[in-house]
């Protein structure tokens, strides 16, 4: 099973990716986020994944924005943003490849 690692954003931030609706423009399923990871295993491992990862601890990040991408797929489109890659966002990267 798939499974996807991800932080919430500011609705802030959500308001403005909403803005003019477009019926080809759909917000993910899980709602906007930042994913940080994901990993294919079995569904049996699903409780000890989510304890290892609620005890992973980082500082507050903070991102800038730095782009838009689109993506299509079945025909409609996601967005999706890039940001920068500061320290504590790669060291959450290691954390999570060094737990698991």
């Amino acid at each position: 099973m798939r499974y996807l690692i991800y932080l919430p954003i500011p609705k802030s931030i959500t308001d403005l990716l909403d803005g003019e609706p477009d019926e080809r423009i759909h917000p993910p399923r899980s709602g906007y986020h930042l994913t940080v990871w994901q990993i294919n295993t079995d569904e049996e491992r699903e409780k000890e994944l989510a304890n290892i990862l609620k005890h992973i601890r980082i500082p507050r990040v903070t991102l800038e924005i730095t782009g838009l991408k689109q993506f299509g797929r079945d025909g409609k489109c996601s967005q999706v943003l890039t940001v920068t890659l500061p320290f504590d966002l790669r060291r959450l990267h290691m954390l999570i490849l060094e737990k698991l």
